[in-house]
């Protein structure tokens, strides 16, 4: 058995459609403190075009309903890059998140993924693929409109007022131990990877038979770890990664800064906040090399990891 620390995170995921004032404040009495609502875009046809659920009522009065909730943290996601939206569209349904009383954004950019329904359309020209162009534009501009409202970029695609971090996810990009509890669940101890029974009836029976996965250091890592937006020690690397490859880690760096993708931070001069607070990583600071990505870098990130992945995968 174990017990649940006092300021512990416990989140839920929702849709507008089923998100009401009473829910949020019954989820609140059990000790549910943080609530994300996958809102996505306000513009019906857009939604409707993406074969997605849309009820007006629900996507009218959702911000207003978080907004009157006292739940610690209260967050949405956003998309960006679908078919046929326009630049404007996409900043009006930011200004209306930025302007709610909400903690956290969740601002994605439209991915064509293989043998998707989306991927479908786009082959058979019923719809028009990300406009990555756009996109790329889209993203270069959210950092400094969200912080005037108050948002820090702290991963590739997510936003937060101070100390407002979502901190499951900041422990598997920081690859931190995490358990996988329940029918479908996966978890990571550290230097496992394993993943539950599916069938619940099966899982009932054999609560114990989890499947050990696949486990690359050399891909999760970039996969995981260059995704903050904030700094990371390059020691981390060295602590996970074989030696063959760790030697290589900083060379790399010195090369991505050589591009003009980041920099490397003194830590005198890190945000202490993010280091130290209960999110943070486990392992102490003994080093000044520390990276930050900057904006350019972040833009580019998805070649970026390719580009390691492909020099350090076996």
């Amino acid at each position: 058995y174990f017990s649940f620390s006092k300021n512990c995170e416990i989140t839920l995921e929702g849709n507008p459609e089923n998100i009401s004032l009473k829910y949020l404040n019954d989820l609140e009495a059990i000790g549910v403190n943080r609530i994300n609502v996958g809102i996505q875009t306000f513009a019906a046809n857009l939604l409707t075009s993406m074969n997605r659920y849309f009820d007006p009522n629900s996507n009218n009065h959702i911000l207003d309903i978080m907004s009157s909730s006292s739940i610690h943290s209260r967050g949405v996601d956003l998309m960006y890059g679908l078919p046929g939206q326009t630049e404007q569209q996409f900043f009006d349904d930011l200004k209306k998140v930025a302007e709610a009383n909400l903690e956290h954004l969740s601002i994605y950019s439209l991915i064509q993924e293989p043998n998707t329904r989306y991927s479908k359309l786009v082959q058979n020209r019923l719809l028009l693929p990300p406009n990555e162009s756009l996109q790329d534009q889209l993203f270069q501009k959210l950092p400094s409109k969200l912080a005037s409202y108050g948002f820090q970029i702290y991963e590739v695609s997510n936003y937060s007022k101070p100390n407002f971090e979502c901190r499951h996810n900041l422990r598997y990009w920081l690859y931190e131990p995490y358990m996988g509890l329940g029918p479908g669940a996966h978890g990571f101890n550290g230097q496992l990877r394993y993943g539950n029974l599916r069938n619940i009836k099966r899982w009932q029976k054999n609560t114990t038979g989890a499947t050990k996965e696949p486990h690359q250091p050399e891909i999760d890592v970039p996969l995981n770890l260059f995704r903050i937006a904030k700094p990371f020690q390059l020691n981390w690397f060295a602590d996970i990664l074989n030696q063959e490859v760790a030697i290589r880690v900083l060379p790399f760096f010195e090369q991505q800064k050589k591009l003009g993708y980041g920099n490397f931070i003194d830590e005198n001069f890190l945000d202490r906040d993010f280091l130290d607070g209960n999110f943070s990583s486990s392992q102490t600071p003994n080093s000044n090399t520390w990276f930050q990505w900057n904006l350019h870098g972040l833009t580019f990130l998805d070649s970026i990891i390719e580009s390691f992945v492909n020099q350090n995968a076996k």
